[in-house]
């Protein structure tokens, strides 16, 4: 399938311009989970549960459990939320990264 990337590990820098093109991410990775939320991607979670609820709050994530069949509704539902307007989700770390940024800027 051309527009399916399966992948081992990458480094950050090869990791994210992927998924800023990605359209939607089907991961059991926490961190991609936040990642992929704060880019405004619809995001799969292959698990039973997280930990990472921020994703849920805005609507970004959808856990499928392991059940395969279950898959194709969840990637056709999330290809239509791909297709809707993007609202970023101020989580805790982004606020602390925004508040670091604000004081070097200041201090400039």
């Amino acid at each position: 399938m051309p527009n399916l990337i399966l992948s081992p590990p990458l480094p950050y820098a090869r990791f994210l311009p992927l998924l800023a093109r990605a359209r939607i991410v089907l991961t059991d990775s926490g961190g991609v989970q936040e990642e992929a939320s704060a880019l405004g991607k619809p995001v799969i979670v292959l698990r039973d549960a997280t930990e990472r609820s921020e994703g849920f709050a805005a609507g970004d994530v959808v856990l499928a459990g392991v059940a395969p069949e279950r898959l194709a509704d969840l990637i056709r539902d999330g290809l239509a939320r791909a297709a809707m307007p993007y609202f970023p989700l101020a989580t805790g770390a982004s606020l602390r990264i925004a508040r670091i940024l604000d004081r070097i800027l200041e201090a400039a």
